[in-house]
């Protein structure tokens, strides 16, 4: 997906796109060439497009323009990974926090975030 490049940037990335994904991937067994050129010239509403594909996309727009801004990783700081999963995806993200906070509750800590982690699991099939 054209989208892959700020993947790490947004959270839950692979539920946004998870309906995307499988159309354009059905569609693009049925040509000749796996290509951006030969992508840009598929009619998806001829593989099943509907109003979640539509809905879907317009969430994954404004999701990018609401992308996070990751940290640069410092070594004063405590790193914290924590993770989830679905039957679609595995995500996680990586954060860091000043140790100062180390004994706040979690929703006080200053977290940045460093990297957001994501496998589409029914790729893997």
């Amino acid at each position: 997906m054209a989208s892959q490049w700020i993947a790490r940037s947004i959270p839950n990335y692979n539920n946004l796109v998870v309906n995307l994904q499988d159309i354009l991937e059905t569609a693009l067994k049925m040509q000749s060439r796996r290509t951006k050129k030969v992508a840009s010239r598929i009619d998806l509403s001829q593989f099943g497009w509907t109003d979640i594909h539509t809905d879907q996309f317009n969430n994954l727009k404004h999701a990018i323009s609401q992308a996070v801004e990751l940290a640069y990783p410092n070594q004063d700081m405590i790193q914290c990974v924590y993770c989830d999963a679905s039957n679609h995806a595995s995500s996680g993200i990586v954060t860091q926090f000043p140790p100062d906070d180390l004994n706040k509750p979690l929703h006080d800590q200053r977290h940045q975030p460093l990297r957001f982690l994501v496998t589409d699991l029914m790729a893997l099939n």
